[in-house]
């Protein structure tokens, strides 16, 4: 049976999750002749790529100048080239104790090039040095946070003394259940993955399938282990070791799924099973999965807004996962590897899953809002002016 027919669903005849009319050199070509507002995106993630891209492609459309500055890890550099973003490179620094000896040396970096460019507005997803930088600069920002730190946590203090204090505004999601300390909290209905992969901005494209040889009468799990290594993961380890991760693999596909394996480390045990996609596949890959299961939160709830169930591996949940989990039933949080196991059991035997997620993945979608359009708003409004003085 094909990949196709074992999913239900016929190959569409235009496959695009971006415009193609802003993809590569000739975004960057209309960029050079942008007239308008500047305004400055500060990325720090290859999830901030998703999450904005949509947005700097409105923006750019609409005249304004856009620059973006970013701290290159992981795929990042791979995944602006793609979509032809020229960026400022302000440095990236891999261990908890870099960062925090780099915080000056990157800070000071995004300040001169703000001295130079004169953003109208700053705009990040969390950016501690953004925030410090605008707020000295007196530049407006549009800021979103989706996380929700710990008491004691070095995360917590981070939000504590480098964040807090110099944030006027923010957007954060609906099942956001930490208190900011902040002038104003704008809660949106749904999640930042939204952005980019609500269906008025991604079709999955069955394409990224066919080279990955998948057996179309086996359901597909997608593992996702993660490196813990950002700020908000130090203490906290799911596996033991790489043993118990291949230990994981192989009990999931002896109840017959075929195992797709993306880690933020390799894994030589399980080279053959690892994704080897461009950035950005993923997200197709994703879509036609029967399962995720992982130690990634930003995938867990790509997974939902998707439709595809998930099984979220961590010490404790997250507002906007939970929100997934106990109000649309689009997935589970788990604190161990075995209740990991024993749930994806459960779901691999559930005949009907996929209708079943449809509609949750319905009703889920119809009560969101668009996240672009609101932070489109907050730079109209941080301008002072009416959308259609950018349009005329």
């Amino acid at each position: 049976m094909d990949v196709l027919e074992h999913i239900g669903l016929q190959e569409p005849e235009v496959l695009l999750d971006y415009p193609v009319a802003t993809e590569g050199p000739a975004w960057a070509e209309r960029a050079g002749r942008a007239t308008g507002p500047t305004v400055l995106f500060d990325l720090g993630h290859p999830a901030d790529v998703h999450l904005f891209k949509n947005l700097i492609w409105s923006l750019q459309a609409r005249g304004f100048r856009v620059v973006l500055a970013a701290r290159p890890r992981d795929n990042m550099a791979q995944l602006l080239q793609r979509y032809g973003f020229a960026y400022h490179d302000l440095g990236h620094f891999d261990t908890v104790l870099e960062k925090a000896l780099g915080f000056v040396k990157i800070s000071l970096r995004l300040w001169r090039l703000c001295r130079q460019i004169q953003p109208r507005v700053l705009i990040s997803f969390g950016s501690p040095y953004a925030h410090q930088v605008a707020f000295w600069s007196r530049c407006p920002t549009v800021s979103l946070v989706d996380t929700e730190p710990r008491a004691g946590s070095l995360f917590f203090w981070q939000y504590r003394v480098l964040f807090q204090p110099f944030v006027r505004k923010i957007f954060v999601p609906s099942g956001f259940q930490y208190t900011l300390h902040v002038p104003r909290v704008v809660r949106f209905k749904g999640t930042k993955e939204l952005a980019y992969l609500a269906p008025a901005y991604f079709q999955a494209n069955p394409e990224v399938l066919y080279g990955l040889n998948l057996d179309g009468e086996k359901p597909v799990v997608l593992v996702k282990f993660s490196a813990s290594d950002a700020i908000h993961d130090v203490g906290y380890q799911a596996f033991r070791d790489d043993a118990q991760r291949v230990s994981f693999v192989r009990r999931l596909e002896s109840w017959g799924a075929q195992v797709v394996v993306s880690s933020e480390r390799p894994i030589p045990a399980l080279a053959g099973k690892t994704l080897q996609l461009p950035p950005g596949d993923i997200h197709h890959l994703l879509a036609f999965c029967d399962l995720y299961l992982g130690e990634g939160a930003t995938m867990a709830a790509e997974a939902g807004v998707l439709g595809v169930p998930w099984i979220f591996l961590y010490s404790h949940t997250l507002g906007y996962l939970k929100e997934q989990s106990e109000v649309y039933g689009l997935g589970w949080h788990v604190t161990s590897v075995r209740q990991a196991l024993d749930r994806a059991r459960a779901v691999l035997k559930m005949p009907d899953r996929r209708c079943l997620w449809r509609q949750k993945r319905a009703r889920y979608l119809s009560e969101a809002q668009d996240l672009n359009q609101l932070m489109l708003q907050e730079v109209y409004a941080l301008l002072g002016r009416r959308e259609e003085a950018l349009n005329a």
